[in-house]
């Protein structure tokens, strides 16, 4: 049984460090050249969230819930404005002075 553990142990180790040389020598990179080689022509969301669930109040009392399953946000950079995309079932429930739902708005893009 000792002999067994001493080999598994063995391999082990050899394997660990094979994986440390290979990592080592199959990596290479220029990080000086990174800015230079990403273009980027399209825009990517800043945020992306699944299931999502926003609430605005005003003086503690409920005015706006949204909901929706897929929401993307961009942030304002240089001459781009910030803007939100709700997609796949988006629902905005509105609320009166007693918290009730006086209107609901549902659209699968927004």
């Amino acid at each position: 049984m000792n002999s067994i553990t001493s080999t598994y142990s063995t391999i082990l180790k050899s394997i660990g460090l094979f994986t440390v040389i290979l990592f080592f020598v199959s990596c290479e990179g220029d990080l000086n050249n990174l800015s230079q080689n990403v273009d980027l022509k399209e825009r990517y969301p800043d945020s992306f969230s699944t299931n999502f669930n926003i609430t605005y109040s005003d003086s503690a009392k409920l005015k706006v819930n949204i909901s929706g399953k897929i929401l993307e946000q961009y942030t304002k950079k240089e001459e781009l404005q910030a803007y939100d995309i709700m997609k796949d079932s988006v629902v905005i429930k509105f609320f009166n002075s007693n918290g009730e739902v006086s209107s609901e708005m549902k659209s699968e893009y927004a």
